[in-house]
């Protein structure tokens, strides 16, 4: 049995406290405005992460990402559903307050990016002396291939973009060679030098 106390996966620290942080804002207004409205506060609200003391640490333990993002898009639903309401009513102290807390959603949401940006390759688009970009687009979900595509829009299959690769890598190290043994020999028989 393995007693180490570290994770067995990668596991990113500031991601978990940000979705927790934002699940726990999303309960927070959920209940201050369904309480102010004289509405239910939803049944997702009420099984929130809780310290000791009552107050909100994040979404139900053991929630896979597919539930949070449920439980997350139905909270924000319910606020947006009453928007309307929440503005109307004489409670300009808390819409302010909630605005404030809108702006540390905007801040995790730059953070934590949902749609994945390319990375351009090195490598330029070798089809029909195209010679554009080429965007490597990450996997848009587990078990899926990058899409590698150039700039003017030629499609590559990860195993074609992984040969290209290998080939500019080599012909590169055969450009550096030849440059290297032409330096050595103009150095030698003094090519290049001014008298």
């Amino acid at each position: 049995m393995d007693s180490s106390s570290e994770a067995p996966v990668p596991f990113n620290a500031a991601a978990f406290d940000d979705v927790n942080e934002l699940y726990s804002l999303l309960v927070y207004w959920v209940t201050v405005w369904a309480g102010t409205l004289r509405q239910p506060v939803p049944g997702v609200a009420g099984r929130a992460w809780r310290s000791d003391t009552g107050r909100i640490i994040g979404l139900p333990r053991s929630t896979s990402p597919v539930d949070g993002q449920r439980l997350v898009s139905g909270l924000a639903g319910w606020l947006g559903d009453r928007l309307d309401a929440i503005l109307s009513a004489d409670r300009p102290d808390d819409v302010d307050a909630m605005s404030d807390a809108v702006r540390d959603v905007w801040r995790m949401n730059a953070r934590w990016p949902r749609i994945e940006r390319p990375s351009f390759s090195a490598v330029p688009c070798p089809r029909q002396d195209c010679g554009a970009r080429i965007a490597v687009y990450p996997p848009a979900f587990e078990g899926d291939d990058r899409r590698v595509v150039c700039t003017a829009g030629h499609w590559y299959p990860e195993e074609e973009y992984e040969h290209l690769i290998r080939v500019f890598e080599q012909v590169a190290r055969e450009e550096a060679k030849t440059a290297r043994v032409a330096k050595r020999l103009a150095k030698r028989y003094g090519i290049g030098a001014t008298t």
